[in-house]
């Protein structure tokens, strides 16, 4: 295997086809299939690495050539970077709201996005499609750069292979993504629809979420929200909350502060309480412990005293819009026992 490796870094990709083609055949001969099977399977990752790095004719210079591929509302754009004649990287990159646009509107505006923050641009971009600010567009790119950009569109020759070539990567890999994000969503259908039947619930559980406490040595305690909607996470609307009310490492009074807060902030309720950072130390047990105000026994009439914002940090305040509280979980998940759920 190291023998194989060291060929194929030192450019004898040839002699190492030659070898494993041998090893087949013999494998074949021997009624080896698996080995076989594995000499073919390094042959076609050999010819799929070659496909990458071949020469570009005529491509001397560093330029990156752009395909795209566009479906409703999502879309796939597949970028090759040629450096050295070579096609040494290869990037897929799934765009969204897309819905109307044409292919050349949505590739300028991924242009624009994707090489605004590029630390690097090369000489010339090659796209299937003249974007419509062409000039406007090359002026920007220029500007990042620090030196001429052109953006070309060529008609024929080998350009225009590996533009072909970048769309159709780009179609592939929108097809693929399609083909599974719907067999995620019937799976996670049925999955949902078994937990549903497990756990008698009247409905989908469609959003679920998920609960624990975790303390430094005692103190410092935070109750966290971990959120999944239709079977897939949403890190967007994951929660901290810096317990205020409770003394100690006490888990199952932890545990009712954080779900009286969170369902406090539900829109439905009236008034309710905020959502602490981890790292604000005035909503945490350890120090700075804020007195629970008369009637939030209730958890709702009362919302918690803001803590002071610490310099250079901006305290990130959950108001009535707060998508994370505007609806209801389906299913509630506790880490622990009948103590957490008791609380």
């Amino acid at each position: 295997m190291l023998d194989e490796v060291q060929l194929f870094m030192e450019g004898h990709s040839e002699v190492l086809t030659a070898q494993l083609k041998a090893q087949m055949r013999e494998s074949a001969e021997r009624l080896d299939y698996e080995a076989a099977a594995r000499a073919r399977d390094r042959l076609r990752a050999i010819d799929r690495i070659r496909e990458r790095q071949r020469m570009v004719r005529g491509a001397r210079d560093d330029r990156d050539v752009v395909g795209i591929a566009l479906e409703g509302n999502r879309g796939m754009v597949t970028v090759l970077a040629v450096r050295e004649g070579k096609v040494a990287v290869m990037e897929n990159h799934a765009i969204e709201g897309v819905a109307g646009l044409g292919s050349a509107d949505a590739l300028e505006s991924f242009l624009g996005l994707y090489y605004g923050d590029a630390s690097s641009l090369p000489r010339t971009l090659v796209v299937a499609e003249c974007p419509p600010g062409h000039a406007v567009l090359q002026e920007f790119l220029s500007e990042q750069r620090g030196g001429p950009v052109e953006v070309r569109v060529p008609q024929r020759g080998a350009a225009r292979e590996l533009v072909d070539q970048a769309t159709r990567t780009a179609e592939t890999a929108l097809r693929q993504e399609r083909i599974e994000a719907d067999f995620d969503a019937e799976r996670t259908g049925g999955l949902l629809a078994d937990l549903q039947a497990r756990l008698d619930l009247p409905d989908l559980p469609r959003r679920i979420e998920c609960y624990d406490i975790s303390n430094t040595m005692g103190t410092n305690s935070v109750g966290s929200m971990v959120v999944f909607e239709d079977g897939r996470p949403r890190p967007d609307h994951y929660r901290h909350f810096g317990i205020k009310t409770v003394e100690g490492a006490n888990d199952f009074a932890s545990m009712e502060e954080t779900l009286r807060r969170r369902i406090g902030r539900h829109p439905g309720r009236a008034g309710g309480a905020e959502d602490v950072p981890v790292d604000d130390p005035a909503g945490s047990n350890g120090g700075g412990r804020v007195a629970e105000p008369a009637g939030e026994a209730e958890g709702l009439a009362v919302a918690d005293a803001a803590p002071p914002e610490r310099p250079g940090r901006p305290r990130r305040r959950a108001d009535a819009a707060d998508e994370s509280f505007g609806v209801l979980p389906d299913l509630i998940l506790i880490d622990g026992g009948k103590g957490q759920l008791g609380a």
